[in-house]
């Protein structure tokens, strides 16, 4: 049976979530329970999007684009992460690592599922004016940056959890996968979100014929373009990335670089 509440099944308990990954216990469940739960809430997401159009046939795309969007990063990123995991000593298999990665991202579909009413509350309120236009990319960036977060914090510490269970001396050496795989994943996904748009704009085809471009190009010009709403943006990502760093700086600090914990240079 489908439990679309896998999210709370892992932020309730997550040691006993960690050890039945780590145990083999149920490992197809938990990827058939994340994708169909990261396609549902993924869809639901993206539909609101696709609301600012007016536009049916747009929301049905935005709805669409959302799970794919997910689905195809994780499918390009994975086996890297399962090669840099391995040559880091790495002992869980590949099907260990897709659900973690699966139920990760089941966690940011979560997120961006609890954030629905305050887009769609934008979206239905906002005129459809350019300053609108922008504000509400930049809403969704945001959005979407704070459910990565918190899915790379899950990420964290089910490396520390299997390395710890492992008796293993848990090291900076254990998160290079991780780095990797988040760094990998801030690339891809953001280059495959430009490359399948528009996401809001109501466009007869799938995605827009001038499909060629960079994401990072095109965010700068959205903030530098109108100031104000750019000032609010690194406002916000501010006020929720300094709390990371401040988490990821203690988590850095508790771990030696060597297993002696030598770390003097």
């Amino acid at each position: 049976m489908v439990n679309l509440l896998l999210f709370e099944r892992i932020l309730r308990n997550k040691e006993e979530f960690y050890t039945a990954v780590i145990e083999k216990k149920g490992l197809t469940a938990i990827i058939r329970d994340a994708t169909i739960s990261l396609t549902i809430f993924g869809a639901l997401y993206g539909a609101t999007m696709g609301v600012w159009s007016w536009e049916p046939i747009q929301i049905v795309f935005s709805a669409m684009k959302v799970p794919l969007l997910f689905l195809i990063s994780i499918a390009v990123v994975l086996p890297s992460f399962y090669i840099v995991n391995l040559t880091m000593g790495g002992k869980n298999n590949f099907i260990q690592l897709t659900s973690l990665f699966l139920s990760s991202f089941s966690i940011y579909t979560t997120i961006l599922l609890a954030f629905v009413p305050v887009n769609l509350f934008f979206m239905i309120t906002s005129p459809r004016d350019t300053d609108s236009y922008f504000f509400m990319v930049l809403l969704n960036l945001v959005i979407y940056g704070l459910g990565g977060l918190i899915s790379i914090v899950y990420m964290v510490e089910g490396v520390q959890f299997v390395d710890k269970r492992s008796a293993k001396v848990v090291t900076l050496k254990n998160l290079i996968p991780v780095a990797v795989a988040v760094g990998t994943l801030a690339f891809i996904g953001t280059q495959l979100a430009w490359f399948i748009r528009p996401w809001f704009n109501y466009e007869p085809n799938f995605i827009r014929p001038e499909k060629y471009g960079n994401f990072y190009v095109a965010i700068f010009k959205v903030i530098f373009s109108r100031l104000y709403i750019g000032i609010i943006f690194l406002f916000i990502a501010a006020f929720i990335m300094i709390p990371f760093i401040i988490w990821i700086s203690k988590i850095l600090n508790s771990f030696p670089i060597t297993e002696s914990g030598d770390n003097k240079s």
